[in-house]
């Protein structure tokens, strides 16, 4: 079984918890049971060996351990968004080496300028 703290579902919802200003909430809000929340906490806190929440509290609040793991989770966050986007960047764009093989005479009155606007039309983007 995976541990909690190395799920980046886990965090994900931790945020969503701080965020929303409380598990009903954040439950609400993800469309999940909020017991599925409370055990993603109450595991999370086991295994760092710390209390993120104060329990029992209205409105919602962290601890200062909570503050600071809210700080570095959203970071993470982010950069792994960021990280998703630049590996899968933009499928729709080409890039490569095109090879034509054309007869010498038509090359330079008919595909030359063809080319140059395709490659034109591609560069902008």
């Amino acid at each position: 079984m995976t541990a909690r703290v190395n799920d980046l579902e886990s965090w994900k919802l931790f945020c969503l918890i701080v965020e929303k200003q409380g598990l009903n909430a954040a439950a609400d809000f993800a469309d999940i049971e909020p017991s599925r929340l409370s055990r993603v906490i109450n595991s999370l806190e086991a295994e760092l060996g710390s209390p993120l929440l104060v329990h029992n509290r209205r409105p919602l609040q962290t601890t200062s351990f909570g503050d600071q793991a809210y700080e570095m989770a959203k970071a993470l966050l982010a950069q792994h968004a960021q990280m998703l986007e630049t590996l899968k960047g933009d499928k729709d764009r080409m890039e490569g080496l095109i090879t034509i093989a054309i007869p010498a005479g038509i090359g330079p009155l008919f595909v030359t300028p063809q080319l140059l606007e395709v490659s034109a039309d591609f560069s902008k983007n």
